[in-house]
């Protein structure tokens, strides 16, 4: 019987991907949203990404079969999320942990708040000139 001939893996054993999770959240509509975000990224090792309308969670906590020298303990029998992850598609020779091509990032209550003080600025902003058009309209 032939072995099968191992392919050269474009892994660096950098272990970045298995340093980490992310889940998608629901972007907070209302001020009990925002507190309930705001107690998640109270905890150390978490934040919160937002890119375009897309918000996450990331939880940064190492998988328990990590070994210390960067190798899956189970690889044979990892999850599918990491069987589907493409080496070389990932967050190797990344200098910071919240290095990420994102539009924001809230590691701690005070800029998630200011965050949401600056929507209801834009918000209002909005409103107003909406508000402005209709009367002139209504002049006319």
């Amino acid at each position: 019987m032939e072995k099968k001939q191992k392919q050269p893996s474009m892994c660096h054993k950098c272990s970045r991907c298995c340093a980490y999770f992310c889940l998608e959240i629901d972007e907070p509509e209302n001020l009990h949203e925002y507190d309930d975000l705001a107690w998640i990224v109270a905890h150390q090792k978490t934040a919160i990404h937002v890119t375009g309308k897309m918000w996450e969670l990331v939880v940064h906590n190492p998988c328990q079969y990590l070994g210390v020298d960067g190798v899956c303990r189970i690889y044979e029998k990892r999850p599918r999320i990491c069987r589907e992850h493409i080496p070389g598609d990932c967050e190797f020779g990344q200098k910071n942990l919240h290095d990420y091509d994102v539009d924001h990032i809230f590691c701690n209550m005070d800029d998630l708040w200011a965050y949401r003080e600056e929507q209801i600025r834009q918000r209002r902003s909005k409103a107003a000139k909406k508000r402005a058009r209709k009367v002139k309209n209504r002049k006319r």
